[in-house]
């Protein structure tokens, strides 16, 4: 009798396990949709004004910025930035002191790299990324799976790559 209660146990643990571990497919296209209905949701209800959308990034120019070179992908940025999940109060990352941080543009999520070219040097940008085009269905400190990303970002400095003449 204990043994087939033993037994019993073993075979729900093993199918509760089992029945954990499978992963839902990832469907990229249709997770985008439905971020992009969000965003587009959220932006009539909330009254934002003259927002447009680049390769699936939706974004307001706050202040484009001075300069004529377009800010490249091997550019390194100094900037100040808050990112929140889209509707939260509380921002997941914040740099808003005296010191900028500072990235390698193509190092950072595909949003930033979809976005942040489309100001210049000083500019300030709005960026609401859907999740495929940040960290998709992975949860990533505090930010949940499948997470749309609201960004502020002021460019501070931007140092272009110097090119190697052989």
């Amino acid at each position: 009798m204990l043994k087939n209660k033993i037994l019993l146990v073993a075979v729900a643990f093993a199918g509760i396990i089992s029945s954990c571990s499978k992963d839902t497919p990832y469907d990229k296209s249709a997770q985008f949709k439905i971020d992009s209905a969000l965003i587009e949701k959220y932006i009539v209800n909330n009254g934002i004004k003259d927002v447009k959308k680049e390769k699936g990034v939706f974004y307001k120019i706050v202040n484009q910025g001075t300069g004529t070179d377009q800010i490249a992908l091997t550019d390194t940025l100094a900037l100040f930035y808050d990112g929140r999940v889209l509707g939260a109060v509380k921002a997941f990352d914040s740099v808003a002191t005296v010191t900028p941080r500072s990235f390698v543009l193509k190092n950072v999520i595909l949003g930033w790299q979809i976005g942040v070219p489309l100001v210049k040097n000083g500019g300030r940008i709005r960026l609401i990324i859907p999740s495929t085009l940040a960290y998709i269905n992975r949860p990533i400190g505090l930010i949940p799976a499948n997470s749309i990303l609201d960004f502020n970002i002021n460019i501070n400095q931007v140092t272009k790559t110097k090119t190697i003449t052989p």
